[in-house]
């Protein structure tokens, strides 16, 4: 799942994605399991970046979905399954 703009454009979208999920206390409607795992995907095929500002922004999407609480408390709901 990546945006026209690469990395970068990628991870301000699940920033803000991230920041609404928050606000909500749960994921937005249509975000769902399969578009997390599609980011996901798409992100860490980008694992050796080729510049400094893709670096930046891979290691920001990174950093917001390992500290976000509200995937954590699906992830966690999801396992118990």
């Amino acid at each position: 799942f990546q945006y026209e703009g690469g990395v970068g454009t990628t991870s301000i979208v699940l920033e803000g994605i991230f920041e609404l999920s928050s606000k909500m206390k749960q994921f937005p409607a249509k975000f769902d399991q399969q578009r997390l795992t599609k980011f996901v995907n798409y992100l860490s095929s980008k694992r050796q970046p080729t510049n400094i500002k893709s670096a930046y922004f891979l290691l920001r999407a990174c950093q917001k979905l390992s500290d976000n609480q509200v995937i954590t408390n699906n992830l966690k709901n999801f396992l118990k399954k």
